[in-house]
């Protein structure tokens, strides 16, 4: 190993054991958002590199090991205004008590209905093999929407399931999954997966390493399930290393391609860390602009202008990390300065999301974070999914307090 990764690897071990004697806990925003960074690093260049994969250069290394500090750094100003101001919330708080199991079953059941009555309906249209593609002439329609759903009620069942072992909630959680799982678009059921680990988490911390595991696992499974249906759809064979390397490609590409795609960006275009950020925020509200009234907010798009390029192992990637995206698109002072406030925001939103006795505060909170912890591979938020699926979150609470019941 090299002396820069050593460095790394050292310095975010120091960096835990003095979270843990400071805030008597390993878990926190650096810990969630930094870890696979280092983890990936580290197993590439010490591992996978003999499996094929280039090795992550010293210069991608030392970015990251400056990156962990500012990002710690920055941890503890979001600490300090979590703890110090208490912040007026606008719209109503929604407290355990105040949610329905009955009404999260039924709405989870009126979904898993209109969205399977849609696979069905696409699945006679296109047939399995064009299915399984997730091309957007497959995915588009109200259902997919209507799918988005499925996350935070798929928190909440499984929050009922640890509190109560209702075997109905687990059983309405796992075919939730599926369906989430049936628009093969990787990022869906990884987040939902994140979203829920994190909610329990945060709810039940005596589970963490049972739970850390078994979620790992699934990601792992569902990953390799997402592929072999594909190949099975299109009678495609391949061997069975095909898998892991591509699991390994797809772990490792936002942060391998750093550097190729640094050297494209400063040939080949004109970049911007503000237009990126100001892209990220306004996605949302310009794809509805778009649809309603043909006006969008920015041209600015950096995650699809990303390059291709061969990280080893026969694999390719054409992403780039939100660290990266964040390094190429600014300055050295730039970057600190994002590094140093992303790590204030995500930390203020774990300590709210954790301290909050509003239900819905942490279900969207377990959410973006969620989301921030997959920003190894790119930044999704650059993507309409995450802000509408924190929307809907956030919208479909008044419905969850209304009490069903049926006469006898």
């Amino acid at each position: 190993m090299s002396i820069a990764l050593i460095l790394l690897l050292v310095s975010y071990f120091l960096i835990l054991v003095f979270n843990y004697r400071y805030r008597k806990t390993f878990i926190d925003a650096f810990f969630f958002v930094m870890s696979p960074y280092v983890i990936i690093i580290f197993f590439n260049n010490a591992f996978m590199s003999y499996k094929g994969f280039y090795k992550i250069s010293d210069h991608i290394i030392w970015l990251h090991l400056i990156a962990i500090f500012v990002f710690c750094l920055g941890t503890f100003l979001g600490e300090f205004f979590a703890k110090k101001y208490q912040f007026k919330i606008l719209f109503r708080q929604y407290f355990l008590t105040d949610i329905k199991i009955s009404s999260i079953k039924f709405i989870d059941i009126i979904c898993i209905i209109i969205v399977m009555a849609d696979i069905l309906k696409r699945l006679k249209i296109f047939g399995i093999a064009d299915f399984t593609s997730a091309s957007e002439a497959v995915q588009r329609s109200i259902p997919a929407h209507i799918s988005l759903l499925f996350v935070p009620l798929v928190v909440l069942l499984f929050d009922y399931f640890i509190s109560t072992k209702d075997k109905t909630a687990l059983v309405l959680v796992s075919i939730s999954l599926l369906l989430i799982f049936s628009s093969f678009i990787k990022y869906h059921i990884i987040a939902a997966l994140l979203s829920i680990y994190i909610y329990s988490v945060i709810r039940h911390p005596k589970i963490v390493k049972r739970l850390g595991v078994f979620t790992v696992g699934i990601i792992f499974a569902i990953f390799v399930l997402n592929y072999f249906l594909s190949f099975v759809a299109r009678n495609v064979n391949v061997e069975a290393q095909f898998y892991f390397n591509h699991f390994w490609g797809y772990l490792v590409g936002g942060t391998a391609n750093i550097e190729p795609a640094s050297i494209y960006f400063n040939c080949n275009a004109k970049i911007s860390i503000s237009a990126w950020i100001y892209e990220m925020l306004t996605v949302f509200p310009g794809m509805l602009s778009q649809k309603l009234f043909g006006v969008t907010f920015t041209n600015y798009n950096f995650s699809t202008t990303v390059p291709t390029n061969n990280i080893g192992g026969g694999f390719y990637s054409n992403v780039v990390s939100i660290l990266g995206g964040a390094y190429i698109q600014g300055g050295n002072i730039s970057f600190f300065v994002f590094m140093f406030l992303w790590g204030a925001l995500i930390q203020f939103i774990y300590i709210k999301g954790k301290k909050t006795k509003s239900i819905r505060n942490l279900t969207l909170a377990s959410i973006f974070l969620a989301y921030n912890i997959l920003s190894f591979f790119s930044s999704f938020f650059e993507l309409s999914n995450p802000w509408e699926t924190m929307i809907l979150s956030f919208l479909i609470f008044p419905f969850l307090c209304i009490r069903i019941s049926v006469r006898k």
